[in-house]
């Protein structure tokens, strides 16, 4: 059964912490190269594909699939915006190649999507419920 996205029952508090998430990795995203936490030694541009394919990964689950472009359109320009004030911080640098790992990351997080993990908040709902 598909769920109504529209009918989630904590789809605010999903969305606020999705809110989180991309407000985390604004944050990571601006802080001098020698602050940034790696507790995982993988690389540069792993680490944004995984960033963003989590991140639609996340937000799949509470969007109507019919929306997952305009999703995927918005977390590139998110992605393009940090690279930006990236640019602008004067101790970071603007990378296409980040950006090209960001869009990668959001299609595989679409596939997946596709695929049926979008289904994980109305399964953890249920969960929740207990129904």
């Amino acid at each position: 059964m598909a769920p109504d996205y529209q009918q989630l029952a904590y789809r605010n508090i999903w969305l606020g912490l999705g809110y989180l998430l991309l407000l985390i990795t604004l944050t990571i995203s601006l802080l001098p190269v020698a602050q940034q936490v790696q507790p995982l030694m993988i690389g540069d541009k792993l680490l944004h594909a995984l960033c963003f394919m989590l991140l639609m990964l996340w937000f799949s689950g509470i969007v109507q699939p019919s929306r997952y472009l305009q999703l995927g359109l918005r977390l590139l320009a998110f992605g393009a915006a940090i690279e930006l004030l990236q640019y602008a911080t004067g101790y970071r640098s603007m990378e296409f190649a980040d950006l090209a790992a960001d869009a990668v990351g959001v299609i595989t997080g679409g596939v997946l999507a596709k695929l049926g993990l979008r289904h994980w908040c109305a399964t953890l709902e249920r969960q929740i419920n207990g129904s």
